[in-house]
């Protein structure tokens, strides 16, 4: 079932006159403490926030296409800039910032260099089609000049809670996930990092829909910009970010 169907059917099963619950569209990397945080809104208000959780583009795409909801948080301003284009949500504000990282699965020793893969190993990090931490890996590859090389050894995942479940079922050797990640399963260890220097900077920016009549829509997205739900973020990893 899409996240745009199972959207429509949760309006209809609403009893008649009943308000939908606040619907927030997240990226995959931000799931923890966006859960987080609607739990510590929740005393606030009445009704207790949908969480929509995929990738970037996925979400953006669904939003395209009608699907009811109220905030996207996204990873990367791709997907933001591109709903501001079509006139589906209006500014957009940056609430974290990331970086990357490379895991192993626990017992998997160290090695050097660090991205070196033997005939039959695999990179896990998702596609760069559909996801922002996809596009950051690609580029930190690039620039390091094994792109190229590592060639048919990446696997490609939905989004990057994919990619740290592959490395954590042994599917892949190697992953690229970002820090926030880390300590999310014992079954992967921190095996080195990516010098951000090597991609662009990773920000979160989020948006109220245009189409969204929700009265806490900006007042959630205040509340995880300001000190508690920044104190939320930092708690699960993420950066402070500053406009």
């Amino acid at each position: 079932m899409t996240a745009r169907l199972a959207a429509i059917l949760l309006l209809l099963a609403l009893p008649a006159g009943a308000a939908p619950p606040l619907t927030v569209f997240t990226a995959a990397s931000l799931g923890p403490p966006v859960r987080a945080a609607a739990e510590a809104f929740l005393p606030m208000r009445a009704d207790r926030p949908r969480i929509v959780l995929g990738s970037s583009g996925a979400l953006a795409r669904q939003i395209m296409l009608g699907a009811p909801g109220d905030v996207f948080l996204s990873a990367s301003a791709v997907w933001t800039e591109a709903l501001v284009r079509e006139g589906l949500i209006g500014g957009t504000r940056t609430i974290a910032g990331n970086r990357l990282v490379v895991v192993a699965p626990t017992d998997e020793p160290p090695r050097t260099p660090l991205l070196a893969l033997a005939p039959g190993e695999r990179l896990a990090l998702p596609d760069p089609a559909h996801s922002p931490l996809g596009v950051y890996a690609r580029e930190a590859l690039t620039s390091l000049g094994v792109w190229d090389a590592l060639g048919n050894r990446i696997t490609a995942s939905p989004d990057a809670i994919a990619s740290l479940t592959l490395v954590a079922r042994g599917e892949a050797v190697l992953g690229i996930v970002y820090a926030s990640q880390l300590g999310i399963t014992g079954k992967v260890r921190h095996a080195g990092d990516i010098d951000p220097r090597h991609h662009a900077p990773i920000a979160y920016p989020g948006a109220v829909l245009t189409a969204s009549r929700h009265a806490d829509a900006p007042t959630f997205l205040e509340f995880l910009a300001d000190a508690e739900g920044q104190a939320i973020l930092a708690a699960h990893g993420f950066a402070p970010w500053r406009d």
